[in-house]
C-alpha cells in the first residue's frame, strides 16, 4: 500500500503566505517573526505562484546588488511544483531533493499547506519508532516466556519448549472436529436423516481431502498472536512480577497491540492514542521483568585485557563503575607475572591474549572481542561498562528500545558482532541499564567437541610431546606445551577468532613490557630465517595497548559453525601445522628469553 501525501502533511499548520507585491523586506520579516525559511507566494486570486525562499533572496540580492527594502517578491519567486493530498509520497520526496519545502495545492491551486524535509524526517522518525515499539513487545515477551524455558544451569530447555509451541498451534484433530461439526449441521438443515450420517466415513473423507500435517515452527517463527498464547501459558509463573494484575486485562492490552502491530506491518496510519498505547504497553512489560539476576563468576579467571590503547585507563573505568560489575572482575585484571625458571616455558598459565580490533570495524566489534576472552558462560554488564568496553557511547535507542538488544543476525550490526563469537543477549533490564550475556549452548558445546577429539591426535604426533594445558570445557581456545628431543619446551596457544579465522601462535608475555619488546625484537630480527624453517609468512604482531607480543599463523575461512568435513580438515591443518610452528620457533625463542633476561 503506497503512502500519500495527507499522511504526512502537518496537522494545522498555521500557513505563513504573501503576495508577490509586496516587498522582500517585508517578507523577510515574516520568515524572521515565524522562524521560517520559505513562504508560500501566491497572486490576487489567491492562486499558488510559488516560493520564496532565504536562498533566493540571498541570489536576487548578490546579483541585481542592491537591497532588500528595493526588491519586490516577485524578483525573488521560485517556480516549484505543487502537490495534491492524494499524491504518491515518493513524488512529493523527489521533489524535496532539490528543495527543501514543498508545496501542497487543492484543486483550484490554492495552497492547503508546505511540507519540509523536517517534516518528511519526523514522519518517518515517528513510524520507524513505532516499529522498534511493536518490536519491542515482542521481544519482551519472548524474553519472558524463554526465561521460563531454561534449565538450572541456564540454557533454553529446547524440547519442552518446543512441546509448548506444538500445543498452541492449530492441529489437524481440531480441524477435523470442526469438519463434523459443520456436516452435523448441514444435515440437520437439509432435512436429512441424522442417524445417516457415518461418522468413520467423513473422518476418512476428511483425512483423503482435507487433513494436512502440523506445521512445526521454530521459536523465531512464531507470531505476535502465538507468542501472546505461549505468555497466557506460562502466566501463572509471572502473575507475582505484575502485582497480581488479572491476566484478562493483560491480555487486553496486548490484543490492542497485535492489532496495531499489524496495522504499522500493513503500512496503514495509528491514532496517537493507538501510538500510546503502544508506548505504553512497550514499557509496562519492560518496568515487570524481573530484575537482572547478580552473577557469581563461573571460573576464577576473567578476562585479561581490552582491546584499547587505552588498556589501562579502561580497566580502571570498568573497576569503579556501579552495579553488578564488580561481581565479576576481581583483581585479577593483570597480566600474569613471568616466572624465574630455565626456560621460557617456566611461564604460569597465560590465555592468548584479546585480538587486535582494526579501527575500519564496527564500533562494537570490541565487545565481541571482550565477550570471545570470558572464559565463564554468562557476565552480567551495565550499559556504562559496554561504553568502557567499546571507548565509545552506545546509541539511544539502546537505552529506549529493548529490540536494539535483539538477538538478531540480519538487520542489527551490534548483535552480529556478538553472535558471531557464539553469545547472545540472555536478559535485558532497560530501566536497570543492565544487560545478560550468555553462551550459546550450541557453541560450548562445538568448541569442546572439537578439541576433545584434537587432543588424542595431537597426542598421537611423532616426535614431539604434545600436552593440553587447558581442559577443553567449551571455550574458543586451548592451551598447549610443546617439547621435543633436543629442543626446548614452548607453549602455544589454538584458538579461533572473529572474522572465521582459526590461529596457532606463540604469546610472549613476562609480565614486564620492556622485556616483552625485547624478545620480540629479538625474534624479529631472524624472522627471515625464522620463516624459511617453517616455510611461509608468519605475522608478527606487537599488540598495541598491550603488554605482551604475539608470533601466529591464520587459516582464513575458519569457523567453528562449519560443516563437519571443513572441521576436519581444520584438525589436519592443526596437525600438519604446530609441530612446524615449534621447531621453527623454539630454539631463537629460547635464545630470545635468554639475551632478555640477561640485559634486564
Amino acid at each position: 500500500m503506497p503512502f500519500i501525501i495527507e499522511g504526512i502533511l502537518p496537522q494545522n499548520q498555521k500557513l505563513a503566505i504573501v503576495t508577490e507585491e509586496i516587498t522582500v523586506k517585508a517578507a523577510l520579516e515574516v520568515m524572521i517573526e515565524r522562524d521560517y525559511s520559505q513562504l508560500l507566494v501566491v497572486n490576487q486570486h489567491g492562486k499558488l505562484q510559488g516560493l520564496i525562499t532565504s536562498d533566493s533572496i540571498l541570489k536576487a540580492v548578490s546579483f541585481f546588488q542592491v537591497t532588500v527594502d528595493q526588491l519586490k517578491v516577485s524578483h525573488t519567486l521560485v517556480r516549484v511544483k505543487a502537490y495534491r493530498i492524494d499524491e504518491d509520497l515518493s513524488e512529493l520526496l523527489k521533489g524535496l531533493r532539490d528543495l527543501n519545502a514543498v508545496p501542497i495545492v487543492d484543486k483550484q491551486h490554492k495552497p492547503l499547506g508546505i511540507i519540509t524535509s523536517f517534516d518528511t524526517t519526523e514522519y518517518f522518525r515517528t513510524r520507524s519508532e513505532d516499529i522498534m515499539l511493536a518490536e519491542d513487545v515482542e521481544t519482551t515477551l519472548r524474553d519472558f516466556i524463554e526465561a521460563f524455558y531454561k534449565t538450572p544451569d541456564g540454557d533454553l530447555d529446547e524440547e519442552q519448549l518446543n512441546q509448548a509451541i506444538e500445543a498452541i498451534l492449530t492441529s489437524g484433530r481440531d480441524t477435523e472436529k470442526k469438519f463434523l461439526k459443520a456436516l452435523r449441521q448441514y444435515l440437520g438443515k437439509s432435512g436429512l436423516n441424522p442417524q445417516d450420517f457415518d461418522e468413520q466415513v467423513a473422518k476418512q473423507a476428511f483425512a483423503k481431502h482435507l487433513d494436512q500435517p502440523i506445521k512445526v515452527k521454530g521459536f523465531g517463527d512464531l507470531t505476535l498472536y502465538e507468542y501472546i498464547q505461549l505468555f497466557r501459558n506460562v502466566w501463572a509463573h509471572y502473575q507475582t512480577s505484575f502485582k497480581d494484575i488479572d491476566w484478562k486485562a493483560i491480555d487486553q492490552l496486548l490484543d490492542a497491540v497485535r492489532s496495531i502491530r499489524n496495522a504499522i506491518a500493513h503500512f496503514r496510519e495509528i491514532t496517537p492514542q493507538q501510538r500510546e498505547q503502544l508506548k505504553f504497553c512497550a514499557d509496562f512489560l519492560d518496568r515487570h521483568r524481573p530484575s537482572v539476576e547478580v552473577l557469581e563468576p563461573e571460573t576464577a579467571k576473567v578476562a585479561v585485557t581490552l582491546p584499547s590503547p587505552n588498556f589501562s585507563a579502561a580497566i580502571n573505568q570498568i573497576s569503579q563503575l556501579p552495579g553488578q560489575v564488580s561481581s565479576f572482575i576481581p583483581g585479577s585484571w593483570q597480566l600474569p607475572q613471568f616466572m624465574n625458571g630455565d626456560s621460557p616455558c617456566d611461564i604460569a598459565e597465560i590465555r592468548p591474549p584479546d585480538e587486535e580490533v582494526d579501527p575500519l570495524e564496527s564500533r562494537y566489534a570490541p565487545l565481541a572481542a571482550w565477550l570471545q576472552s570470558q572464559e565463564q558462560n554468562k557476565v552480567t554488564l551495565a550499559f556504562q561498562a559496554v561504553e568502557t568496553i567499546i571507548q565509545d557511547t552506545l546509541p539511544s535507542s539502546a537505552r529506549k528500545h529493548r529490540n536494539w538488544w535483539a538477538n538478531d543476525t540480519v538487520s542489527h550490526s551490534q548483535s552480529k558482532q556478538w553472535l558471531e563469537v557464539g553469545w547472545r543477549v540472555a536478559n535485558i533490564n532497560l530501566s536497570e541499564e543492565q544487560v545478560v550475556f550468555s553462551r550459546l549452548s550450541e557453541r560450548k558445546i562445538a568448541y569442546a567437541d572439537f578439541f576433545n577429539t584434537l587432543q588424542p591426535k595431537l597426542e598421537a604426533v611423532p616426535d614431539v610431546a604434545i600436552q593440553f594445558v587447558t581442559v577443553p570445557q567449551g571455550g574458543s581456545w586451548v592451551q598447549l606445551t610443546i617439547s621435543a628431543q633436543d629442543l626446548p619446551p614452548m607453549t602455544c596457544h589454538i584458538n579461533f577468532l572473529r572474522r572465521a579465522r582459526l590461529c596457532i601462535s606463540h604469546y610472549i608475555g613476562t609480565g614486564n613490557r620492556d622485556t616483552n619488546r625485547r624478545i620480540f625484537e629479538h625474534l624479529q630480527v631472524q624472522s627471515v630465517q625464522i620463516e624459511a624453517d617453517f616455510g611461509t609468512d608468519l605475522c608478527w604482531e606487537r599488540l598495541i595497548g598491550q603488554q605482551g607480543a604475539r608470533i601466529s599463523i591464520y587459516r582464513e575461512q575458519s569457523s567453528i559453525t562449519d560443516p563437519p568435513e571443513v572441521l576436519e580438515e581444520m584438525q589436519t591443518w592443526i596437525l600438519e601445522t604446530l609441530p612446524r610452528f615449534y621447531k621453527a620457533l623454539a630454539k631463537p625463542t629460547q635464545n630470545a628469553y635468554q639475551v632478555a633476561e640477561t640485559k634486564a
